[in-house]
């Protein structure tokens, strides 16, 4: 049976949104993983850099002023540095689930365009292969 203009592209469009939707699916467990576990999915350097004090103390630039102008700064206490290393972890652990919450949406809104894209084509393909058999 010889195929249609209008049936191979309403197949092509179908193959492109199996693929689009294989893609989004894998997305959004990703992004499910990220809000549920973030320690799994943050950068190894960010990881790394909160596991110890001296990581954090040498890594962090950011967290010293003065350090950043250049300058030294004291090294803070153990116990206030620990507790600035464990309030940034938090931070960085809540951005992380923050980042999948967002790709989640991403995702669901593709995957939801992607499903409609498809269904709709697989209708104008049946729609057109049932008008040529009667």
């Amino acid at each position: 049976m010889k195929r249609t203009s209008l049936e191979i592209y309403s197949l092509a469009v179908c193959f492109i949104s199996v693929i689009a939707l294989v893609i989004s699916l894998g997305t959004s467990l990703f992004s499910i993983i990220k809000i549920a576990y973030p320690e799994f999915t943050i950068d190894q350097w960010q990881y790394e850099q909160f596991q110890t004090n001296d990581n954090f103390w040498q890594n962090s630039p950011k967290h010293f002023p003065q350090e950043l102008k250049g300058e030294s700064a004291p090294k803070p206490s153990e116990e206030e540095l620990t507790k600035m290393r464990k309030e940034g972890y938090k931070v960085v652990l809540k951005g992380e689930q923050r980042n999948g919450f967002q790709t989640l949406v991403y995702s669901i809104i593709f995957l939801l365009i992607s499903a409609l894209v498809f269904f709709w084509h697989w209708r104008l393909f049946k729609k057109n292969a049932l008008h040529e058999i009667k």
